[in-house]
């Protein structure tokens, strides 16, 4: 957080421009989770050319569509471990935070009148837009060195999740800093209102899970991530307890400065959002859309029958820019099965739409000596082309992330080896 020069809260004037009224926002938060069996980060780039992005709007299977990227895509499974020098950037940032804070408390305590004290907090918004752009160049940067091969999936996981705790040591910052300065005048709440929900952006569960492997915070298994890159944008997706978790970004569906399309209606905006996510978005239900006129973001938070989804949208591009995702597996609709049988052994590929996650299930056939046999699960050993994603266990199966173009699964139960191909 060295981007916060002190000398910017001390002894400045600034006259706040209005903004209208935000509303509060509202997240849905998924349960706390077990995690699944690490994988080695062996690095296996793919160039595919993704569906036209007119398709996402097509309502897939009876199941949420979701941000794609377009053109060659990176895809790369990786598992962060301990990563000391991570650790210290993030603890850094921590610390910088809560000094620059006190700073800006210090000054508030030392000034009187509602004038001074929103000049200390106005100064110190403007360096939290600072910081704020630094992390979204960051992100933009080291998105783009993952797609170019110069870093591994893990180094960008990493940084990504430095991202996160930039961000959310910023806007736990602001909320101090507000409390600390009440009353603020209306244009100021509102300013800061805008910079947490632009922060927010750049947090998500996954960069969290990643954030507490990197920097030895987190009391299980780290899981297995699948980190996907284009020109345009990045996706990250980790299953957790039953539940499959997808973050997708796309910097070139974000105009900040453009012309706002929908002008404040509501009415047009739910009708954009019923035509991106047909399936999933039902106006007349529960849901909460979130207006932010000064940066031209339409935030939405709504559940469906297969989990959540919050998705952030450009009043000029009139596209979803980012979008997190919680889907319950269990809950996903089979897009396609492959079946495959060897030696007594059968595997079963359940697919999901929307190159969702996976279910490999193993059974085996086991005669009783009378002519008759039963049908049983098998633990084996699954891969997917080469790398070792885990076992199935003694249920006989296992969730798992598809990667980008066509893959191999192979499974390994005794001496019996069987492989299924599968197209993307």
């Amino acid at each position: 957080m060295s981007r916060l020069p002190p000398l910017l809260v001390v002894g400045l004037v600034v006259i706040a421009g209005f903004a209208p009224a935000v509303t509060a926002t509202s997240t849905i938060d998924a349960p706390t989770a077990a995690s699944s069996d690490p994988v080695v980060d062996d690095r296996q780039t793919v160039a595919v050319d993704a569906t036209d992005d007119a398709d996402r709007t097509k309502p897939p299977n009876n199941t949420t569509t979701r941000l794609q990227l377009d053109g060659p895509q990176t895809g790369n499974y990786s598992t962060v471990t301990l990563d000391f020098g991570g650790s210290m950037a993030m603890s850094a940032e921590d610390v910088e935070n809560q000094y620059y804070v006190s700073l800006v408390t210090v000054q508030l305590d030392r000034v009187s009148g509602r004038a001074a004290r929103t000049a200390v907090v106005e100064a110190y918004l403007d360096a939290a837009v600072e910081e704020l752009n630094d992390i979204s160049r960051m992100e933009a940067a080291a998105t783009e060195r993952y797609r170019q091969g110069e870093i591994s999936a893990e180094t960008f996981l990493v940084r990504l999740a430095t991202a996160h705790v930039r961000a959310s040591a910023m806007e736990e910052s602001l909320e101090r800093v507000e409390r600390a300065a009440e009353p603020l005048p209306q244009a100021t709440v509102v300013r800061i209102l805008d910079l947490q929900m632009e922060l927010g952006a750049h947090q998500s569960r996954i960069r969290e899970h990643v954030a507490n492997t990197a920097t030895g915070e987190l009391e299980s298994q780290p899981n297995t991530i699948y980190v996907t890159a284009s020109a345009n944008g990045a996706i990250l997706e980790m299953i957790e307890n039953g539940r499959y978790y997808r973050n997708a970004n796309r910097f070139d569906k974000r105009e900040p400065t453009g012309v706002d399309q929908f002008k404040g209606d509501f009415g047009k905006v739910q009708d954009r959002l019923d035509d991106i996510y047909p399936w999933a978005f039902k106006p007349d239900s529960i849901n909460i859309i979130d207006s932010y006129p000064a940066q031209n973001v339409y935030l939405t938070t709504f559940g469906h029958p297969q989990g959540s989804i919050n998705a952030y949208m450009d009043g000029s591009t009139t596209d979803v820019y980012r979008e997190e995702q919680t889907l319950v597996l269990d809950r996903l609709p089979a897009d396609e099965t492959i079946t495959k049988t060897t030696n007594n052994t059968t595997v079963r590929v359940h697919r999901t739409s929307a190159n969702g996650p996976f279910l490999v299930n193993v059974t085996r056939t086991v005669p009783d000596g009378e002519g008759n046999t039963t049908v049983e699960a098998a633990d084996a050993l699954v891969k997917i082309d080469g790398s070792v994603v885990g076992r199935t266990g003694s249920d006989g199966e296992r969730w798992m992330l598809a990667p980008v173009g066509d893959y191999r699964i192979t499974v390994v139960r005794g001496e019996t080896t069987i492989n299924v191909s599968v197209p993307s």
